[in-house]
C-alpha cells in the first residue's frame, strides 16, 4: 500500500509539471482504484478455483482412504487404530495431508471399534469441530467452506457447500463416483477372500 502511495505522488507530482489539471490527475486516480477493486475481484475469483480444486482433491483422497481403512476393516473385523496401521496392501501410498497441506484427524470409535471418523481442517487449515468421545451433535457440524469436511465410516457427514464456490453438484456427482468405486473395489476384495 505504501508503494501505491508513493507512486501516487510521484505521479502527482510529474503530472503537475506536465500541466495536468487537478480534476485530470483526480479522474485518473478514480481510474487507478476501479482498475485495483477489478483486480481484487479477479484474484479472489482465481483463489475460489484453486480452493474448489483442492477441495475436490481432498474428498478424493479421502474416499481412498476410507476404501483403504474399509479393506483393512474386512481383514481385521475393527477399524484401525490410526491411519499408519493401515499398510501398503490396502493402499499404495497413504496420502499424509489433505489439498491444502494440512495433516488429517482419524480416530475410531464405538463399541466394537468398527466406526471411524476422518477429517479435514478445509481450507482455513484450523479444525472447527472436534467431538470428544464419539458425541456428534449434529447441529454442531460445520456447513460452509472454510470449516472441516468430515467422512463418517465411508460417508461424508459435512462437506463445504456453498453458492460463492458453486460446488454442491459436482461434490455430490465426485461422491456418487466414488461410492460406485468403492464398492466395485470392496467386492473384489471380498471375492478375492472367498
Amino acid at each position: 500500500m505504501k508503494k501505491v502511495i508513493v507512486a501516487l505522488a510521484i505521479l502527482a507530482i510529474a503530472l503537475a509539471g506536465c500541466g495536468v489539471s487537478k480534476s485530470e490527475f483526480d479522474a485518473l486516480k478514480q481510474e487507478n482504484e476501479e482498475l485495483k477493486q477489478e483486480l481484487a475481484k479477479f484474484k479472489k475469483a482465481q483463489q475460489a478455483d484453486a480452493d474448489k480444486d483442492k477441495l475436490v482433491l481432498t474428498m478424493q483422497l479421502m474416499k481412498n482412504i476410507s476404501a483403504a481403512v474399509g479393506s483393512y476393516m474386512i481383514d481385521n473385523s475393527v477399524a484401525p487404530e490410526s491411519l499408519s496401521d493401515v499398510g501398503a496392501f490396502h493402499i499404495k501410498d497413504m496420502p499424509k495431508a489433505d489439498g491444502w497441506g494440512n495433516v488429517w484427524r482419524y480416530f475410531r470409535y464405538g463399541k466394537d471399534k468398527d466406526e471411524y471418523v476422518l477429517m479435514s481442517a478445509g481450507p482455513d487449515g484450523a479444525f472447527s469441530w472436534d467431538p470428544e468421545g464419539g458425541n456428534y451433535d449434529i447441529n454442531a457440524m460445520p456447513k460452509m467452506f472454510g470449516d472441516d469436511i468430515v467422512l463418517q465410516s465411508g460417508f461424508f457427514i459435512a462437506s463445504p457447500v456453498s453458492e460463492n464456490y458453486g460446488i454442491e453438484d459436482k461434490t455430490k456427482e465426485l461422491e456418487k463416483k466414488l461410492d460406485e468405486e468403492f464398492s466395485e473395489k470392496l467386492k473384489a476384495i471380498e471375492e478375492k477372500n472367498n
